[in-house]
């Protein structure tokens, strides 16, 4: 743990944070103990590149992983008394995965208050999908111990419910795992599984990855992003629209 001393000076930068003033006001509580907050926004670049002896938010990640998954299972199962436990399953994944906590942390500016190394800052790591995921859990673990499960469960699902619309619906599950609905049509369909061509393609800004959809019918799908299994997604949602929208497939309860 970091010295009292050596501790102060990233809570002084905290509590002259403008955006960390603002951050309290949007999730309406107040912090008591900076230091954690200040432990939960220490990045393990910015550790190593300091002869101090800081501490980084990894073991507050840790609890914050599963401090979340508690809320949003609980939820799930109170909202839902009477779902199968796999459908609650995946519907927890599409809650709690990178994507979608990205999506939280930087509606909440999570990413700017960061104590980041020098090469993480070059790199754009405040923009970075993996850091901003890992933030934000480390955030919940330090909300937690700074006050307790109910407060954090409230801040939690209110932050969820507002920068994740529907993410307690089920219909999200067409959305976020368009791949096995396809899969599921498809066999009952038309009796083939879906084969999915990826390739790397290099364009003016990076190399990203194209993705060739075919699912038996002359009608082909592609998609292209620079995360191969977004591409995937992609590819499957249009290729779910096309048989939507031209009634080509038989529905669930016939």
């Amino acid at each position: 743990m970091s010295s009292p001393e050596l501790a102060n000076e990233l809570i002084v930068h905290l509590k002259d944070s403008t955006r960390f003033k603002s951050l309290q006001v949007l999730i309406q509580y107040q912090f008591t103990d900076y230091k954690l907050m200040a432990t939960a926004l220490t990045h393990s670049s910015f550790v190593h590149e300091s002869d101090k002896n800081y501490e980084s938010y990894e073991r507050l990640e840790f609890l914050g992983d599963s401090v979340l998954q508690l809320i949003v299972t609980q939820e799930l199962v109170t909202r839902f008394p009477y779902e199968k436990e796999g459908i609650l399953s995946k519907l927890r994944s599409s809650i709690v995965n990178e994507d979608s906590l990205t999506i939280v942390a930087k509606k909440i500016g999570l990413g700017e208050l960061v104590f980041l190394g020098r090469g993480e800052k070059k790199s754009k790591g405040r923009n970075r999908s993996s850091l901003l995921c890992d933030i934000f859990e480390s955030f919940i673990g330090a909300l937690y111990l700074d006050s307790n499960f109910e407060t954090c469960r409230r801040v939690v699902l209110s932050l969820i419910e507002t920068y994740l619309p529907g993410a307690f619906l089920l219909e999200r599950l067409d959305v976020f795992d368009p791949k096995t609905k396809l899969q599921e049509m498809t066999l009952k369909n038309f009796k083939k599984l879906p084969e999915y061509l990826d390739e790397e393609v290099c364009l003016e800004n990076g190399v990203f990855f194209r993705v060739s959809l075919d699912i038996g019918l002359e009608e082909k799908f592609s998609a292209t992003d620079i995360s191969k299994k977004k591409a995937q997604r992609m590819a499957a949602q249009n290729a779910l629209y096309y048989l939507e929208t031209n009634s080509l497939y038989m529905p669930k309860n016939c």
